[in-house]
C-alpha cells in the first residue's frame, strides 16, 4: 500500500487512466475537491456548474498539477443544459466513464411546510448514492432564509468538526476506483461525532 495526500491507495486500486468523468456541482466544495481527486487519479474529468469563471479556475489548477480538465458552464436543473453539457462531453472525448451528479440543493422540514415545486425540483437532481454528514461547504448559502434560520440553530451547526469537501471526494474516488465486477450500492460518510 502508498499513501498519498492522507489517503490509503492499495496497489491492486484501478487508475483512472483513459476515462472520461464528468462532475457536476464543480465550483465549490465537494465537487471541485473531487474533480481535482479524480484528475489525480489519471481520469480527464468534464466540471460542470453555472459559476463558469470559478470552473476556468479549477481547469487552470487541474492543468498545473498535470491532469486534463475541460470546463462545460450549465445550470443542470434545466435538462436541455444538462443534456447539452453531457453531448458538449461526448463531442470532445469521444466517450463517458463516470458521472458524479454532485449538484444539488438542500431543502428542510415536513413536506407539509414546503412548496411543491421546491420538493420537485430537489427529488430531480437527486441520484446520489454517496450520502454525507455534515460537511464544511457552501451549500447553505444557497438555500432560502428561512433554510439558514433553522440551520443556525440546529444541532448541525453545532458539530464541532465538520467533514471537508476532500474526505467526500475520497469516497467517492473510492467507489469509482472499484474493479467492474465491485459495486459500491451505497455508503455514508459521516463526521465522526455525528456518526
Amino acid at each position: 500500500m502508498q499513501v498519498e495526500k492522507g489517503m490509503i491507495i492499495s496497489s491492486k486500486v484501478q487508475t483512472l487512466n483513459g476515462t472520461v468523468a464528468i462532475v457536476t456541482g464543480a465550483s465549490s466544495g465537494i465537487g471541485e475537491a473531487t474533480a481535482k481527486q479524480l484528475a489525480e487519479l489519471g481520469a480527464t474529468v468534464a466540471v460542470v456548474a453555472r459559476r463558469g469563471d470559478r470552473l476556468k479556475t479549477l481547469v487552470t489548477e487541474i492543468e498545473a498539477a498535470g491532469g486534463s480538465a475541460l470546463a462545460v458552464t450549465a445550470d443542470i436543473t434545466e435538462r436541455v443544459q444538462a443534456e447539452r453539457a453531457v453531448q458538449t462531453v461526448i463531442d470532445r472525448f469521444g466517450r463517458l466513464d463516470i458521472l458524479i451528479n454532485n449538484a444539488g440543493l438542500m431543502l428542510l422540514g415536513s413536506v407539509l411546510d414546503q412548496q411543491v415545486e421546491e420538493w420537485e425540483r430537489m427529488i430531480a437532481v437527486r441520484v446520489c448514492v454517496l450520502e454525507p454528514g455534515a460537511v464544511e461547504t457552501e451549500l447553505i448559502s444557497h438555500n432560502n432564509d428561512t433554510v439558514k434560520d433553522h440551520l443556525a440553530v440546529s444541532d448541525a451547526e453545532n458539530i464541532p468538526e465538520k467533514l471537508q469537501p476532500e474526505d467526500i471526494a475520497e469516497s467517492i474516488a473510492y467507489m469509482v476506483t472499484r474493479h467492474r465486477r465491485s459495486s459500491i450500492a451505497e455508503l455514508w460518510a459521516m463526521p465522526t461525532s455525528q456518526a
